[in-house]
């Protein structure tokens, strides 16, 4: 399975730590339904939100994991969703 450092365009994956780049979607939901023990730091969820922040802004969506094109998707549930 693919990682969001993989996933995501190089200019938002440089916005990751080098542990958020790694996690694959389920691992990252598992980290947010882990909540507060989760082993994410403060870096980890402001990186996490700052990409989020930017694709919303770019008119993508955020938590599309089926290609690797991220196109944008107007009937997507997730596309206002945000950290």
């Amino acid at each position: 399975m693919s990682t969001l450092g993989e996933l995501l365009p190089k200019n938002q994956a440089r916005l990751l730590t080098d542990k958020a780049k790694k996690f694959t979607k389920a691992q990252l939901e598992k980290e947010f339904k882990a909540h507060p023990r989760s082993s994410l730091s403060f870096h980890d969820i402001e990186g996490l939100m700052a990409v989020a922040i930017k694709r919303i802004n770019s008119g993508d969506t955020v938590f599309t994991w089926t290609s690797h094109s991220f196109k944008h998707n107007p009937q997507d549930p997730s596309t206002c969703s945000c950290l």
